[in-house]
């Protein structure tokens, strides 16, 4: 069973993610219950933003979700014996293109487009330490 908030208690989009694919449904519950400020390199998360707005501003945006599910499968890949690179590359490759897309077309820049840049350069820094 699940520890996420139900529908009935907020309105945030991270109570309900019945509209994604299954994998990224899988490594957002992965994220929401195995990571934490400590994963950023953080003294604390005054708040959760990280499981409350960060989430929610995910769900808004495919490139900043991509970028987040990346970095859970890749936190999950470094715990899984049997791990592999593909396991979160293409979620990584995924909010790379989606942002590059974005920047190509001239959007505006977003909360979530900054948020979604820092999370890819959160994994390229923590690749590093591995």
């Amino acid at each position: 069973m699940s520890n996420l908030p139900s529908a009935l208690d907020s309105d945030n989009l991270r109570s309900d993610w019945s509209h994604l694919p299954p994998d990224l449904q899988f490594y957002l519950e992965y994220f929401y219950q195995n990571l934490t400020h400590l994963h950023y390199s953080l003294k604390f998360d005054s708040g959760n933003f990280l499981t409350t707005r960060f989430l929610d501003a995910a769900l808004r945006n495919d490139a900043l979700l991509h970028a987040v599910v990346g970095f859970s499968a890749f936190q999950r890949t470094l715990h899984n014996p049997d791990g592999k690179i593909n396991d979160f590359l293409q979620y990584y490759n995924k909010a790379v293109s989606l942002l590059l897309n974005s920047l190509r077309k001239g959007e505006r820049h977003s909360n979530a487009m900054i948020l979604a840049i820092l999370q890819l350069a959160t994994i390229e820094v923590r690749a590093l330490d591995y």
